[in-house]
């Protein structure tokens, strides 16, 4: 049984004392917590009446919502009812759900104000969570809508033993959670369904840009910064479908040539060329495949960097409880979560090296802990044995055997080795991403990296043009300006001889046809092409 609670008001009903008693129980000091509550009781409101302030107001309780402060003091009362939950789960009253039987217990979930709770369909636990909720209640001063909390069952239980339990909670039954901050709870074999509202919502902003005339200054902005910005939330922890994706990218393309939506506008280049980055003759829009696998691969990074978090613990369980992470095999019938960071992990098992510390963990030949610039692995032959360990090349204080390494790997091999700074204490091997200085993993490094794959056919072995493009971004010139010479470089300006090349106007005069031609034509009568159109604006 899953609950989903609804707090009416939250920031407003929140006691001062509750809150006083729960920092101080939780161990701040009393200097803190006294410069806390002279912020939080020193509010007083104001009346505006016609324009004219009368009038004030001292509040009792309640939190100002605005104030960067207050999500945090929310979150010492709701820890409150976290402790409440525990006490009832220790007590057996409350029983969480487990996805595996040595996987860790899941009793409730809270995010500020929004909260699910996880029990058994029984009457017990329904009364015991209905005791916690009227305590909680009655010393913070918070109080549960019920009339907007739902609550679902699993399909084993029938339905009518399932209203019964909605009755006693005093909540509406559903079939399922539809969303749980701002993403889908459940994922069924439709996925285009779950991303309806993320559509609708470009297409609005879209339609309503339409009837205004933006330069392509603007276009690049709104692009940018609204209609690509509008998915990254839902990417973060889904993966979009390639359709749907499809669609968002010819969303854009249709905005960034055109804003009319009955007039047909000439699309000059593919949009993949439109998502290089600008140093390359593009205008460094987002793929929004590579972006979407970038963002699933900051999930499983935090999966590594935080083995103890709920979620690390809970995937663990289900599938890598004795295996390394990057070796596990994702099989069709995983969980769809699984599938999603599986997916993700491709291109982090790129960019992911062993940081050599005591070398106990890491394998000479089969781990990847050579910093060069791709494989990372050793290319030298295998000598000392598959389970041979980076330990071994140390001596007892913890320097490199360099008369050993020499010996055994090949001169390219050995110097990388002997450059790893070996350190004297025993630390232990961590994981680095090695396309980053501090060996954290970005989202924006891991998009580079996941684009860097793709050819670009406007500046491969360009080296002339790409500094022609970075000096063309860097001047102080009004954007639609700049857009417009950019334009001109890749021969984009409609004018007569290149619409007649595209084969857009189908009739001219002969001689004129040919006097155009004849203008802007090599001596094989071929159109400028863009090294040529640099080498005259240099």
């Amino acid at each position: 049984m899953a609950l989903k609670l609804d707090m009416s008001k939250a920031y407003d009903r929140v006691e001062w004392s509750f809150l006083s008693k729960m920092m101080c129980n939780l161990g701040f000091f009393d200097s803190w917590i006294d410069r806390v509550m002279r912020c939080i009781t020193s509010v007083s409101f104001f009346f505006l009446v016609n324009g004219v302030r009368c009038g004030f107001v001292i509040p009792s309780r309640g939190l100002c919502q605005g104030d960067p402060l207050s999500p945090y003091l929310f979150l010492i009362c709701a820890e409150g009812l976290s402790r409440l939950i525990f006490t009832a789960e220790r007590n057996k009253d409350i029983a969480g759900f487990r996805c595996t039987r040595g996987g860790p217990k899941i009793s409730h979930l809270f995010f500020v104000d929004d909260s699910l709770l996880f029990s058994r369909a029984s009457e017990r636990d329904c009364l015991a969570i209905r005791r916690v909720l009227d305590w909680y209640a009655l010393a913070s001063g918070q109080m549960v809508n019920f009339h907007k909390s739902v609550m679902c069952v699993s399909k084993k239980v029938t339905t009518g033993r399932a209203a019964n339990l909605a009755r006693i909670l005093g909540v509406q039954l559903v079939q399922c959670h539809e969303r749980y901050l701002g993403l889908p709870s459940f994922a069924g074999q439709n996925r285009q369904t779950l991303f309806t509202n993320i559509k609708d919502r470009i297409w609005d902003r879209v339609k309503g840009w339409q009837s205004n005339l933006f330069s392509l200054g603007g276009k690049e902005v709104l692009i940018k910064a609204v209609i690509q910005d509008i998915p990254t939330y839902s990417m973060s922890l889904f993966r979009l479908p390639k359709s749907f994706i499809d669609y968002l990218h010819s969303i854009c393309a249709q905005f960034w040539w055109g804003s009319k939506e009955e007039s047909m506008r000439i699309h000059w280049c593919s949009w993949k060329r439109l998502c290089c980055s600008k140093v390359s003759g593009g205008m460094g829009f987002h793929d929004l495949t590579i972006f979407n696998k970038a963002l699933l691969a900051k999930q499983c990074w935090r999966l590594i960097q935080h083995p103890n978090s709920l979620a690390a613990r809970v995937l663990k369980s289900c599938y890598f409880l004795d295996d390394n992470f990057f070796q596990v095999k994702c099989s069709k019938g995983s969980f769809f979560l699984w599938q999603i960071f599986c997916w993700g992990r491709e291109l982090l098992a790129e960019g992911v090296r062993w940081r050599i510390g005591n070398g106990e963990s890491v394998l000479i030949y089969k781990d990847k802990w050579i910093p060069r610039p791709s494989t990372f692995r050793v290319i030298s032959p295998d000598v000392l044995g598959e389970t041979a360990k980076v330990s071994e090349l140390k001596l007892p204080y913890g320097a490199w055997n360099e008369s050993l390494i020499r010996g055994v790997f090949l001169p390219d091999d050995a110097e990388l080795i002997l450059h790893i700074p070996s350190p004297v204490s025993s630390r232990c091997d961590s994981l680095l991403w090695h396309y980053d200085k501090f060996g954290m993993y970005s989202v924006k490094s891991g998009y580079h990296r996941g684009g860097s794959r793709d050819y670009d056919p406007i500046s491969s072995g360009l080296d002339k043009a790409e500094s022609w493009w970075k000096f063309l971004w860097r001047m102080k010139l009004p954007s639609k300006v700049k857009l417009f010479i950019w334009r001109a470089c890749h021969n984009w300006i409609p004018t007569r001889t290149v619409l007649a090349m595209r084969k857009v106007l189908t009739y001219f005069k002969l001689s004129g046809f040919y006097d155009l031609l004849s203008e802007s034509a090599g001596p094989r009568g071929n159109a400028v092409s863009l090294p040529g159109c640099l080498e005259n604006l240099v």
